[in-house]
């Protein structure tokens, strides 16, 4: 985990990027701050590799279209995610009438949602991800399935 857990701009990683042929990256927000939307932004726009940028904002918050529009003109924005895999109840965010509207806003623009669970809260998820299905949902990492259990099954 050490040497996952160091900050890596776009310059960073672009030469081990070259050498495995990868052409292009996301980058993904890892804060709850509108602020590191805008960073990551600016860092795409510097850096033709990024292909793009799924960024945080405050999906149960009213006022999201206003809070939205900020971006509006941000041809690299892609989408949002929301750490929901920390939510103290997965089913009680999704069901609040912010998230629930915020979705279909997200959809009607084109925007991806990140689904960020893990593989137990699936279940959590689904009629959710049913319900929104206009436009891409994307399954974070897989639903981050535990290796470790499938190694230990019969």
């Amino acid at each position: 985990m050490t040497a996952l857990a160091q900050n890596r701009l776009p310059a960073d990683v672009w030469p081990a990027m070259q050498a495995c042929g990868v052409t292009a990256s996301v980058l993904v927000q890892a804060r709850t701050d509108a602020a590191e939307a805008d960073f990551l932004l600016q860092q795409a726009r510097a850096h033709a590799h990024v292909a793009g940028v799924v960024a945080w904002a405050d999906l149960a918050a009213p006022g999201l279209a206003r809070a939205l529009e900020r971006w509006q003109d941000e041809p690299l924005l892609r989408g949002f995610r929301h750490i929901l895999q920390d939510e103290v109840s997965v089913p009680a965010w999704l069901a609040q009438p912010g998230v629930q509207q915020a979705l279909p806003l997200l959809q009607s623009r084109g925007l991806v949602y990140d689904v960020l669970v893990f593989d137990h809260q699936l279940p959590d998820v689904l009629g959710f991800c049913a319900q929104h299905d206009q436009h891409w949902l994307v399954l974070d990492l897989l639903g981050k399935p535990c290796f470790r259990d499938w190694w230990t099954r019969p």
